[in-house]
């Protein structure tokens, strides 16, 4: 199978896709606890619950469909702790992450 190219594709969104997809960003980037390195991606923690849980599953599968070179593993504690949202992919991934996602250096 061939490499998948590290190219954003944000057209495959409808115009109501693109509202929601936003909101999902939105919601993300207020709700971040934290951003942990990874060899092959970062890590974005947030605080357990249900509305950021709806939030990560319309990020990811709305984000999959427009960067499908991403993987994702989404992990909630059995002990109450915080959610894992952790997004990792090839060679190349981490500076596209690092670039799109606006991550300072100095949280990583």
């Amino acid at each position: 199978m061939s490499e998948i190219p590290i190219a954003c594709n944000l057209g495959v969104f409808s115009d109501e896709e693109h509202a929601r997809y936003a909101v999902a960003v939105r919601q993300l980037g207020e709700a971040n606890l934290g951003v942990d390195d990874l060899p092959d991606g970062y890590s974005f923690r947030y605080p357990a619950g249900r509305t950021i849980l709806l939030a990560i599953a319309e990020f990811v599968a709305l984000e999959s469909r427009c960067c499908p070179f991403f993987d994702f593993e989404v992990s909630i504690p059995k002990n109450g702790g915080s959610v894992s949202l952790r997004i990792m992919g090839g060679e190349g991934v981490k500076p596209f992450i690092r670039e799109e996602l606006k991550i300072a250096r100095t949280r990583v």
